[in-house]
């Protein structure tokens, strides 16, 4: 590789900045999904499961972007 660190710095912190960048609006929507289920629920378990549901992974995938981003900053600062 012809690359050196700094390009792979720039690279990773536009990786990073792009992820972000998407997640947050993808994250709004997908609450807003499982609110709009949990509250038009009506004591409908079926509802109330995919909503739980959903926010659980919703979670997830927080945890999971949160920690690409820590590592995507490791590498960055190397």
């Amino acid at each position: 590789y012809s690359w050196k660190m700094t390009d792979w710095a720039k690279l990773f912190e536009t990786v990073e900045k792009l992820a972000l960048f998407f997640a947050a609006p993808i994250w709004i929507i997908f609450v807003t999904i499982a609110w709009y289920y949990y509250i038009t629920a009506a004591w409908d378990e079926e509802k109330i499961k995919k909503a739980k549901n959903i926010i659980i992974n919703i979670l997830i995938a927080t945890v999971i972007l949160l920690m690409a981003h820590t590592f995507l900053k490791d590498l960055i600062t190397l």
